[in-house]
């Protein structure tokens, strides 16, 4: 029974397949490059490519460069746009702009630069104005200006003037071609300087020329104006003769630039995009891939190969012809894939769409169905009609009309029963339903009693209405019908027993005529004698028995599996077949679990429906294998001792030294020779360091922190999204040693120890005779020692003596003091009692001998003098102190000197009033005015301050 289902279904797929086959067009697919990539102006004129694979674009704020990983700006010194770039035989880059041209290289610390070489050649800016384009025959460089030619050859140059203007100029097969706006179309010959007319203006109706191509005739070009006209040369005859008009007169449009591709030609347009003309007509941009072009005026082309660049008024797009991979269908997750009548359904997460399979150079147009929106699972083709599980119950498309089959809800899918024509199994969320088809309309018949479990992955028996169930959590069931499959008459229900290590994600498959099991722990087959699982060997020797496999689909010579979230294939015929998983790189973590749907095509195409939507593969050259390179662009280290980054040059160096102070070392790389954007991973080592390659990534840089001293060697390879390994490069550099850990240091070391045992030799003998000396000069210290502490105790002694005479001298200083205040008070009593006996006394005789005695003791009073005694004594035992008390206030006067003095030796004002022949009174007023000068607060003790001073 399982034989003739899967017979059947060969059948119909490969019919529908066979359609597909010749109907589905070659895979063209366009990348878009805006601001948010390249950063600068949008206005594209020009572009190359070097033999690493950098690319080179021209726009309006000078140069770009490429390396399928970062955009770098490139000024020009008047900062004009480039409009015009060309990789040279010789390795070089030359670029033009506004009345300058040169040389774009890398600099020494890794960054793409321009150089003028106007100076080098000696050519003055006259008449140069825009470089438009630049050409290289037989190794001389050409640079074309309105005004003239200027060539560059073994480092001279030469100016050839135009004769009215130089419109375009094109080489083919080593001929340079350029129009003259007056004299038409020359040839040039850059080694005799010389042109030689070809066509004139008026053959071509004095028409703007945008390019000149190769003719399929002998010994003839065709040329392509701006007003869209195609003329066939001859090159011997000189005869010009119209070959097609590619617009109308009524078609205000004209042409930008031109190339071909086969017998068809490419038309860049000023204000429609792109046109294809072939076959004496115009092909409509509408339904196309140019009419995916992001910007309607296209300014010039860059043929790459199988790629075509288009230089836009706004972006870069790139059209990739013959593309390994294409995204169909975007717009929702894709879970299964019919082709019918050529034409393809998808059953989607937001219903069910389909388009007609588009001829060569158009593109899928996908509408979508009358079914109701929601999550379609699977779709079925019987007959005319096809049948559509859905998440709100079965549809029917038949003729474009759209009817739901019954009111029940929930269906994965519908298979046809074995030996019961028109009869169906649903299957549904909670088990079976039996589906029939009676005329021209299907109908549910009855729910299938007896098993109520999802019936998600179903699989045939070899045994009479018999079909396995497999649930992701519940194992696996065996589940027998009835001969009218109105209920379930047996069920096997099998866990962890039988063969099985666990009940989980278990799934069942039929390959090579063998029903298979994939479990968490490898492949199964059952054993009906034993009523047992067994290991599958000819796919655990394959896939292995630790990796989950969650479907496999066989095509010819080829398996599909699906490996936990990622796609492989294998080759059966292969005597160790070896599972390619790169291929299908960019979809992986994209696959809806469960519900993977691959439809292969051949053996080279291949569809595939994802969360991302429907994707075509196209195998051929990923089975080619063609190699390509990966180059390390820039390495740079940060040294920790000044944190300052440093570029190393990346140069034909063999081993380049890295200073131990290296903190950080980074590399960069690229993979330019692949398509940008193409999903190159990148994978990388460090010999000596890594043991194994890093897993595939799409970082395009490596670091290395506090990396050991040594030899190392960095190897990077890159994948593209062919599955594609990339040529390994590599670089070589050592980490310089720590100073103590240098062979110098080294020698230094054992120098030093060979020193220092010599040394401690002579140390050893030194110390004996000097333990001699030191004995004689201990003795020597002992002695000096005890004659200084003699000397110190007499100094002591001196020193209280001093203090003695201190005291004694202050004691004496206070006793005149008291003497003085003594003498001044009994002299002034005298005086009173003088003053007294005066007014007493009535006879002239006796007054008169009171004023003499009055004299004499006026002669004999304390007064100035003895002040000054005074004060010298003062000073002499308290040092410095009236300095002092001058340098806080300069003004002080004496009197308050000797105020202060007097007060420092405690006297009161009582005692000071005399000596100062002032009052009381007065004692406090004067003391006053010396806290005012002293600048004393109130708080603060006049004595205390005195005393500390």
């Amino acid at each position: 029974m399982i034989i003739i289902i899967v017979i059947f279904q060969i059948k119909v797929q490969a019919q529908n397949r066979k359609n597909l086959i010749s109907t589905i067009p070659e895979l063209t697919k366009i990348i878009h490059f805006d601001k948010d990539n390249y950063g600068g102006d949008s206005q594209f004129w020009t572009m190359t490519r070097d033999s690493t694979g950098i690319y080179y674009f021209g726009n309006n704020d000078g140069a770009i460069a490429y390396d399928g990983q970062k955009w770098q700006d490139i000024l020009l010194p008047n900062s004009s746009a480039v409009r015009s770039l060309l990789y040279a035989s010789n390795g070089i880059v030359y670029a033009g702009g506004y009345n300058d041209f040169g040389i774009v290289e890398k600099n020494s610390f890794g960054t793409y630069e321009f150089r003028s070489i106007l100076m080098d050649l000696k050519i003055t800016t006259e008449k140069i104005e825009n470089v438009w384009q630049i050409h290289e025959v037989n190794g001389i460089i050409i640079f074309r200006t309105f005004e003239g030619l200027i060539t560059i050859e073994n480092n001279s140059s030469s100016y050839i003037p135009s004769e009215s203007r130089f419109i375009h100029s094109d080489v083919l097969e080593g001929t340079y071609y350029v129009q003259d706006e007056n004299l038409g179309v020359m040839s040039f010959d850059p080694v005799l300087k010389s042109f030689n007319s070809i066509f004139n203006s008026k053959d071509i109706g004095n028409e703007v020329i945008i390019s000149f191509l190769p003719s399929d005739k002998a010994n003839s070009i065709e040329i392509i104006t701006k007003k869209g006209n195609i003329y066939l040369g001859n090159l011997i005859s000189g005869v010009l003769t119209k070959k097609h008009e590619v617009f109308s007169e009524d078609q205000n449009e004209f042409l930008s630039v031109a190339v071909k591709k086969g017998d068809t030609y490419i038309l860049g347009t000023i204000g429609s995009k792109i046109l294809t003309f072939s076959n004496g007509r115009n092909t409509s941009l509408k339904g196309s891939v140019y009419d995916q072009i992001q910007d309607n005026t296209v300014l010039n082309f860059y043929k790459d190969g199988d790629e075509l660049w288009v230089l836009l008024n706004d972006g870069i797009d790139l059209i990739k012809y013959n593309a390994s991979f294409s995204n169909l269908f975007s717009e929702g997750s894709v879970y299964d894939i019919l082709i019918k009548d050529e034409s393809i359904y998808i059953a989607t997460n937001n219903g069910v769409y389909f388009s007609k399979i588009p001829k060569e150079g158009s593109v899928f147009n996908f509408v979508k169905t009358k079914i109701p929106q929601g999550q379609a699972w699977s779709l079925s083709s019987i007959g005319v009609s096809i049948l559509v599980s859905h998440d709100l119950g079965i549809y029917e498309i038949s003729d474009e009309d759209v009817t739901q089959i019954g009111n029940e809800k929930g269906f994965w899918k519908v298979i046809p029963i074995s030996n019961k024509n028109n009869e169906y199994l649903a299957c549904s969320y909670n088990g079976f339903y039996l589906l029939k088809k009676e005329g021209i309309r299907f109908n549910i018949i009855t729910k299938i009693k007896g098993f109520q479990e999802s019936t998600r992955d179903v699989l045939p028996s070899d045994e009479e209405n018999t079909f396995w169930v497999c649930h992701g959590f519940k194992g696996v069931f065996k589940v027998k019908f009835s001969k009218d499959y109105r209920r379930v008459v047996a069920i096997d229900h099998f866990t962890d027993q039988n063969g099985f290590k666990s009940p989980f994600n278990i799934n069942v498959h039929n390959w090579n005529s063998d029903i298979i099991f994939s479990t968490n722990t490898g492949f199964y087959t059952f054993n009906k004698e034993n009523n047992k699982f067994l290991p599958y060997s000819k796919l655990n020797n394959i896939i292995g028995n630790s990796i989950n496999t969650r479907k496999i689909i066989t095509h010819q010579d080829t398996t599909w599996v699906v490996l936990n979230d990622e796609i492989g294939l294998f080759k059966q015929s292969d005597e160790l077949p070896n599972i390619d998983k790169n291929t299908f790189r960019n979809l992986k973590g994209d696959l809806n679990r469960g519900f993977e749907k691959i439809l292969p095509i051949t053996n080279k195409k291949v569809l595939i429906g994802a969360k991302s939507g429907l994707y075509v593969y196209n195998l051929k050259e990923s089975l080619d294998k063609p190699s390509f390179s990966t180059i390390i662009t820039k390495v740079t280290k940060q040294e920790s001792t000044k944190n300052i980054t440093s570029q190393v040059v990346i140069a034909e160096q063999n081993e380049l030294e890295i200073s131990n102070s290296t903190e950080v070392l980074r590399f960069e790389f690229a993979a330019p020779e692949k398509t940008p954007k193409s999903n190159i991973n990148f994978s990388y080592k460090l010999k000596d360091l890594d043991n194994d390659w890093s897993t595939w990534s799409r970082n395009s840089f490596k670091e290395y922190t506090h990396l050991p001293a040594g030899s190392y060697e960095f190897l990077v390879r890159s994948l593209d999204e062919k599955g594609v390994i990339s040529n390994e490069a590599s670089f070589s550099f050592i980490i310089q040693p720590l100073w103590y850990k240098t062979n110098l240091a080294k020698i230094t070391c054992v120098s030093l120890m060979i020193l220092a045992i010599w040394l401690g030799i002579r140390l050893v003998n030194n110390k004996r005779i000097e333990e001699r000396k030191k004995s004689k000069a201990l003795l020597e210290r002992s002695k000096k020692v005890l004659n200084l502490e003699i000397e110190r105790l007499k100094l002591k002694q001196d020193k209280n003596q001093l203090e003695e005479d201190v005291i004694f001298k202050s004691k004496e200083l206070t006793n005149y003091t008291v003497q003085l205040i003594n003498k001044k008070r009994a002299f002034v009593e005298i005086q009173n009692d003088l003053k007294e006996l005066k007014n007493l006394v009535k006879n002239a005789e006796s007054k008169k001998k009171i004023i003499e005695i009055f004299k004499k003791l006026h002669q004999h009073k304390v007064g100035e003098e003895y002040m000054k005694v005074y004060d010298v004594n003062f000073e002499k035992i308290h040092q410095d102190f009236f300095k002092k008390l001058k340098y806080i206030h300069p003004k002080i006067t004496i009197r308050e000197l000797r105020l202060c003095a007097f007060i420092k030796m405690n006297l009161t004002n009582k005692e000071i009033a005399p000596l100062l022949n002032i009052s009381v009174r007065g004692v406090e007023t004067a003391r006053y005015r010396v806290r005012k000068k002293l600048q004393i607060n109130q708080e603060s003790s006049l004595n205390n301050f005195l005393t500390n001073l």
